[in-house]
């Protein structure tokens, strides 16, 4: 199938390069869109690698990935982070895959590494996610956790990809705190329940109902900083109303 790939990248230099080489036998179109705040050589890895290059003003992940989106070549898009690789297995099955008619979007599971360990369970569990579509059929929405809303039929491949996900507590709570801020926008108002069952919520919700504790100190860790961040975004939306009020 004729496949274009798009990459949208801050501070990427440490995993971009393997990133590309892992798709440079499934697209001759390659996009990568880089964050004007990046401070690291990104752009000149994929410059050197052959890419085409944008950079862009961030404001959230749905819009970064429509611009990278609007540069492809192809109709059917590849969107990769600058932190995730494709697998062999996966290369294969995309070389061989030719979409029928009514099909307009391919999940992938996405297998995570955190802290240096795989992590199976926690809801970082190998879930397909949508990243191969058709963008006559579909674009990407959401300021964060942003997923692409396709009109047609979805199938899902078997073969992963690798996510070189949080390799540090510290890169974690860096990411979250720039996740908890663009989530701050999408609530209506400061809910006092909220601030207290949300965090309590999503520590059970990992660590029990999706097997958090399977995944040993990792899982316990993972349960409790994620309760951490739901925590940070209902006190950041109550710091933003009073601020404004003020």
């Amino acid at each position: 199938m004729q496949l274009s790939v798009t990459i949208i990248a801050k501070d990427a230099a440490g995993s971009l390069l393997k990133c590309l080489k892992s798709v440079q036998n499934v697209s001759d179109d390659i996009i990568l869109v880089i964050d004007t705040n990046s401070s690291d050589n990104s752009d000149s890895i994929g410059k050197e690698f052959g890419a085409q290059v944008f950079t862009r003003k961030f404001v959230n992940f749905a819009q970064q990935k429509n611009f990278a989106a609007e540069k492809t070549k192809y109709s059917w898009i590849l969107s990769i982070d600058a932190d995730e690789e494709l697998t062999p297995g996966l290369v294969s099955e995309i070389q061989r895959y030719s979409p029928p008619k009514g099909i307009s979007g391919i999940n992938l599971y996405r297998q995570n590494q955190i802290f240096g360990k795989v992590i199976r369970h926690s809801n970082w569990d190998p879930l397909p996610i949508l990243r191969i579509y058709d963008k006559d059929c579909g674009h990407w929405t959401g300021k964060v956790h942003e997923q692409v809303q396709t009109t047609g039929q979805t199938i899902t491949f078997r073969n992963p990809v690798f996510h070189l996900n949080y390799q540090s507590v510290t890169q974690f709570l860096q990411k979250q705190n720039q996740y908890s801020s663009l989530r701050v926008s999408e609530l209506t108002e400061f809910n006092m329940f909220s601030l207290f069952w949300d965090p309590v919520y999503e520590f059970c919700r990992r660590f029990f109902w999706h097997l958090g504790f399977l995944d040993g100190w990792h899982g316990l860790y993972l349960a409790y900083l994620m309760s951490v961040y739901h925590l940070s975004v209902h006190v950041k939306k109550w710091q933003k109303q009073n601020t404004t009020s003020a």
